[in-house]
Formats: structure tokens, sequence, C-alpha cells
């Protein structure tokens, strides 16, 4: 029968036992479960400064076993709370901070200098120079007043006699102070509940203690209740590297891993359901650039994509991912990954000419669609060509539907982007979209229409004067699809750049709802918006292009009309009127028009480009 009992452990032997340096024979290892760091700074300090108040700070949670005469206790729960001892235990400098001087030695610090001026500024800065100089210490044992007090007076000089001598003699006190209390500190203790019985039952036993705190995330509850005893061996190398940087986090800052050998597992490449899916989503996030969702996680992070498209490829719906590594222990899954390969692969050319569209931006291209969007795209073409019961061969209808797919899909992509279908729903619309496969349908021109003039429409509501909104997905997804007739695979592969422009550009149109002393008119509207080579662009600055002759003489106007504007001179002229107060009705009746009939253009070159009839 299962045990627990308590024992109080020192913040010292705590922190010894973490680096493997107890004294008694003692160590503590990490689980392989356990999430990672997950403290902000901010909850670190806040913690540190309980400990420095003598506050409750919770307890710890340790499995006790012995091995080869070792105490060997496994950190079950505490894992941020012991990480932040350990920190502040190696270096408790790096926690000394404004707070921690009190304001009387500030005031006498000051009257000492005996400087004249901003008072406030003066204190502000002995407070930072005390702090820093303080910091420079690797221990507190190393502190030296006399550094602190000459760091001070070099940086304030003074004409006080026997600054340094003075300074000595206000901080000794309080420095002393400082070092005895994180003495106290360090023989302080932290109650710690030690827990001795079936060691499979510890993944369960952090589930449910973890309910408070820094919550853990549905796939961490997925790390810690998952069998990591049902393992089978995987051959892609990247993966393995993504799961070894998740451990070697955690072995980087001297923790003993337990049930990790590094050199093993890179040889064995043996892995459980968890931590598949785990390197898998790093993989996917980081080699595919059309699926790098999330740019700045950490090793030890979860990143959340393969757990959901794995789902979505093996799964009817999104219930069954709390179970899902019995269905991945049931398949091959070197196999089943290079069939999900396939299929991410399929995605990322279909979608590829309105993604990597040259005028999308300056560096790497902008994502114009949501996460679920993608996976349920993957999840669909893998469902459309492989049987999960038989993935060695596509299935016998996927020559045919394979055309199908390749028509219809990237028209459902552009118009769930219009018409802003992801906007919520996530992983259970993913299954929804699967049954039937909705990405063989088509859409009829009807919903077109719809979901091109919903946009025009909900821009024209804008009322922009003196701020102009930004250009929105739908906005950069209608420009691409409309430019693939016009722009050349030679103007893909040069080195020219390309603006998203105004053609009446916004400078101007703020000046001429300024002279009819109005609200505003919707300036950043997909009809008023266009693709410019940015030597053309930039060139006329506040003119449209029919206003300034320099610039005339600079460009090819037809080029730009034909390829670019979709406008004639005639478009334009009502910016050439002079407008004064009470011409607002003139003024917004002309660009309404020049909208309209610029949108008109714009619609038909969309439904050429994309072959919709």
């Amino acid at each position: 029968m299962a045990g627990c009992y308590s024992e109080s452990w020192t913040m010292k032997d705590l922190t010894d036992s973490l680096k493997n340096m107890h004294k008694d024979n003692k160590v503590i290892v990490v689980p392989i479960f356990q999430r990672g760091k997950r403290w902000k700074e901010e909850q670190e300090n806040t913690f540190i400064d309980s400990l420095k108040r003598g506050y409750p700070v919770g307890t710890m949670l340790f499995y006790k076993r012995v091995e080869n005469n070792q105490e060997v206790y496994t950190l079950v729960d505490g894992l941020q709370r012991g990480n932040t001892i350990k920190k502040f235990m190696t270096s408790p400098t790096r926690y000394f901070s404004c707070t921690s001087i009190p304001i009387e030695i500030i005031n006498s610090t000051f009257n000492a200098l005996g400087l004249h001026g901003q008072e406030k500024d003066i204190k502000h800065k002995i407070s930072d120079l005390i702090v820093g100089a303080i910091r420079k210490f690797e221990s507190v044992d190393e502190i030296e007043t006399y550094d602190v007090a000459k760091a001070i007076s070099s940086e304030l000089p003074t004409n006080s006699q026997n600054i340094v001598d003075k300074l000595v003699k206000i901080l000794k006190p309080f420095l002393k102070q400082y070092k005895d209390t994180n003495e106290e500190i360090s023989k302080s203790t932290i109650p710690v509940i030690v827990y001795s019985g079936d060691e499979d039952n510890l993944p369960l036993i952090f589930d449910r203690i973890n309910s408070q705190g820094t919550p853990l995330t549905q796939y961490e509850v997925y790390a810690a209740s998952w069998p990591l005893d049902k393992k089978f061996v995987i051959s892609n190398d990247k993966i393995i590297e993504k799961i070894m940087k998740k451990y070697d986090s955690l072995a980087d800052d001297e923790y003993s891993l337990y049930g990790y050998d590094r050199d093993e597992f890179r040889l064995s490449k043996t892995v459980s359901a968890f931590e598949y899916l785990f390197g898998l989503g790093k993989h996917l996030n980081q080699d595919y650039k059309f699926l790098n969702f999330e740019k700045n996680e950490e090793d030890d992070e979860i990143n959340t994509m393969a757990f959901e498209l794995v789902s979505a490829c093996i799964n009817e719906g999104r219930d069954g991912i709390k179970t899902l590594y019995n269905k991945i222990l049931g398949i091959d899954v070197k196999l089943f990954e290079c069939r999900l390969i396939e299929a991410v692969k399929f995605v990322e050319k279909i979608i590829a000419p309105i993604t990597r569209f040259k005028g999308n931006s300056r560096g790497n291209n902008p994502l114009l669609y949501s996460k679920f969007q993608i996976l349920s795209m993957i999840a669909c073409t893998f469902k459309e060509k492989y049987d999960l019961h038989n993935m060695k061969e596509a299935r016998k209808t996927w020559n045919a539907n394979r055309t199908i797919l390749e028509k219809n899909m990237v028209l459902h992509f552009v118009y769930d982007i219009l018409s802003n279908e992801w906007s919520n729903g996530g992983t259970s619309k993913i299954y929804s979209v699967s049954k039937p496969n909705k990405y063989m349908k088509e859409i009829p021109k009807a919903a077109w229409e719809s979901s091109l003039s919903g946009c025009f429409e909900q821009e024209n509501m804008r009322n922009e004067k003196s701020k102009v909104s930004g250009t929105t997905k739908a906005d950069l997804v209608i420009l691409n699809c409309i430019y693939l007739s016009t722009f050349t695979a030679l103007d893909q592969l040069s080195i020219e750049k390309f603006d998203v422009e105004h053609i009446a550009p916004k400078d101007q149109m703020k000046d001429l709802i300024e002279a009819c002393k109005h609200e505003g008119l919707p300036i950043s509207n997909i009809g008023n918006l266009c693709y410019l080579p940015e030597y053309v662009n930039r060139s006329k600055k506040k003119n449209n292009f029919y206003q300034d002759t320099k610039y005339l003489n600079k460009v090819n106007l037809s080029d730009v009309e034909n390829k670019y504007s979709f406008t004639k001179e005639e478009d334009l002229k009502w910016m050439d009127i002079s407008y004064s107060k009470g011409d607002y009705e003139k003024l917004k009746d002309s660009y309404m028009d020049f909208l309209k009939k610029r949108f008109n253009s714009q619609k038909e070159k969309f439904y050429l480009s994309l072959g919709i009839q």
C-alpha cells in the first residue's frame, strides 16, 4: 500500500541535491514527464521575496527509492520552486534589487555625498549603483563594503572629505544584515512530502496535483498521463534531436533527468507516443516554413501541432486525442510519418502560388491563414489518399480525386480566408470538414460574389482621416490572386521589391478630406490598393500616377496601368479638383464611384486568375 511521510529540507540541502552534491548521499532527479521551467522572472522574484519574509511557500513532493546505496528522490512536484531555489542559492546577488535597500541607507548616502541638484534623480542613481555593485559579486560572502562604496563615489564625484570611509560606515551594517539574512535563508527549511508506492502512479499523481499555480496545458497533461514504458523505434533524426533538446534544457541546468541516457537515446531512437508527437511538432514547425506558427517557443515548450494533426488524421473526433497514444502504438509509425509528410508537401505546393507571392513582404512572407485551416487541409488530403489500415499504397480513387482536390483546395483556401471561416471552431472544425471532405466540393459563383462584396462593403464603412488602417490578410490574398495573371515568371524570380500602394495616395486623400472639413473616407479600401514596384511607388511620393511630370518621365505609364493599377487617367481626374468646406459629398461620390469601378475590375481579374467561371 502506498504511503506518505514528511521531511524538512534546508534550502542549501535542496540545492546541493538538485546539483548531485548532497553530503548525505542523497540526490534529486527530474522525471521525464516533468514539464520544463515555466516560471517568469516576476514569479521567481515573488517566490524569493516570500522566502526572505518567511512566508509559507508550499511543499515539494518526492518519490524515494534506493539505488546502489544512494537515496534517490524523484521530483514529482515542485520543479518551478526547486529551480528558483537553486538559482537563488547559486547566485543570490542576482536577486538583489532596489527594493532590497532601506530608504534610510539611500538618504544617509545622499547626505554624505553633499550633492546639489535633482534630489530624486540622485537618490535613484545611488540605488542603481548599489544594486549594480552588489550584483557583480558571485556570492554574498564575496561582497566587500569598500568596493560598493568606491563604486558610488566614482560615479557621483563630491567635494566631501573621506567620502569612501563615510560610505563604508553607512553601508557596513546594512551589508552585514544582508549577508546574515541570506545565511538564514540557506538554513531555512521547506516542507517535503515523500511518497513510497508504485512508481507507475507517479504520472497520474503529477497530473492531479497540478491544478493550481501555473496550470498544466492539455498537452502537458498528456505528458504526465500517457504511458512512458510503451515505446517504439523511429528513424527521423530531426525528431530525435528535438526531443533531446527538451531534455538537454533541463540537463544543462545540472539536473539529473531520471530515465534519460543521452547517448543511448540517440542510438536506440526509441520513444514514447508523447515524445514522438512532441518532436514531430517541433520538426514540422521549424522545417516547413508554411507551418511555422510558433516562432519563438522554447526548446522544452510543447508545440501542439503534431498532437492536433495526427489526431485529425487518425481519429474521427477531437475526444480521441486523450487516448491517441493507443492508436499510435497500433500503426506502423515510420510509414505513417512518410505518408503524413506527403500530405504536408501536397498542401504546401497547392497554396504556394498564393502564400509565396512576390508582393507579400520584404522578407519572410507573412502567414495569411490560421493553423487549423492548414491542418484541416493536410488531414483531409491524408484521408483522401490513404486508408489508415493500408498505407502501403494509395486508394484506388486517388488519381481521379487528386485532380479535383488540386483544383478545389486552393479555391477553398482563398475563400475561407476572405470569409474568415477559421476565426473560431479550432480543432473541432477540423473533423467536421472531413466528413465529407469539403475540399472536394466546388464553391458556387454566388458564394464568391457574396464573399468578395462582403469584404468590399465592410471596408467601405471605414472613416479614415488622420489614421489609415493597415492591409488585412484578406486584402493581401485578393491582391496575390489578382496579380497571379499579370506577374510573369520573370517578375517572380527578379530581385525587384514591391509595395502595397494606395492608388489615391493616403497623404493626398487626407489633405482632400481636411479641406472638406469632414470625418473621413475608406482610404484603405481594397479597391484603392495595388502592388507597385518599389522604384515606381516611392518616386511619386504623395502624387497619383498622373500628377507628377517628373515621375511620368521615369516610368512606362502604360505598363503601370495594364500590369499594376488597372486605371486610366480619367479615373482619377476628381483628385485634381479644388475642394473646400461643404464639398464633402462631391468628394465622397467621386471617390466611391472610383472604388466601385476599380473593385469590379479587380473581381474580373481575380476570377480569371483562379479560373472561376
